[in-house]
């Protein structure tokens, strides 16, 4: 599985968004650290553990049709960050190519960071956040497809990855937050569309005039449930 390219996202997505829940949702425990060989101490270790995995559960789940990314795409993830401004969101999507694109049917692989600067409440149930932006790593998995250029091509034949597409995005969401007593299994759903380019198509359209937004900009439809 090629995934070189992406690792370096992982890692930033592990230690920077993954392993950072906001403070709100910290215990009391958690917010004086006691002096060491204290009684209480042994208490706030344990409790730091504790706390550390379970900021590790995924708390969204999201399905995207379209976008560049492979023809539907469904995966987990994690929001963090303030209740509503300044939100971040991490996840990590499978998808797939149909046969109908392409040669033969392909999967595929995608890391999503997002940021949301801030949201308006429309209702008591209902919000709207009208930026969303963020990155993307996506590879696709098959033998036609490359992370490093074959030998059988000259050194720096086309001094790009076929595997791996890097994208930036821009979208809006309208976001429903289910009544406290209705709730069985999730928290909110919210519908989201984002237009995106990947670097591939932005390097090509900045020398070719003949090419227009139409021609490198992709849209994307999709639900974001969460959980909690």
């Amino acid at each position: 599985m090629r995934l070189y390219s992406c690792r370096g996202l992982l890692v930033i997505l592990s230690l920077i968004g993954l392993c950072q829940p906001s403070a709100a949702g910290q215990s009391d425990s958690l917010q004086t650290k006691p002096a060491k060989g204290s009684p209480e101490y042994y208490e706030y270790r344990v409790e730091r553990y504790k706390h550390f995995w379970h900021s590790l559960i995924p708390n969204q789940a999201r399905v995207q049709y379209a976008g560049s990314v492979g023809a539907a795409n469904i995966g987990l993830g994690w929001h963090y960050g303030g209740r509503d401004k300044r939100l971040w969101e991490s996840d990590f999507m499978f998808g797939f190519v149909p046969k109908r694109s392409a040669s033969e049917g392909h999967l595929t692989f995608t890391l999503r960071q997002s940021y949301i600067p801030f949201r308006l409440r429309l209702t008591n149930w209902i919000a709207y956040e009208p930026l969303s932006t963020g990155l993307i790593c996506n590879t696709i998995f098959g033998e036609d497809f490359w992370v490093r250029e074959p030998s059988r091509y000259p050194n720096k034949y086309y001094g790009f990855s076929s595997a791996v597409r890097f994208h930036i995005f821009l979208g809006q969401r309208l976001r429903y937050e289910i009544p406290q007593h209705k709730r069985k299994f999730v928290k909110a759903i919210s519908l989201c569309y984002e237009v995106s380019a990947s670097d591939l198509y932005l390097v090509s359209y900045v020398p070719n005039r003949y090419l227009s937004l139409r021609d490198i900009l992709s849209l994307s439809l999709g639900i974001k449930v969460d959980a909690f």
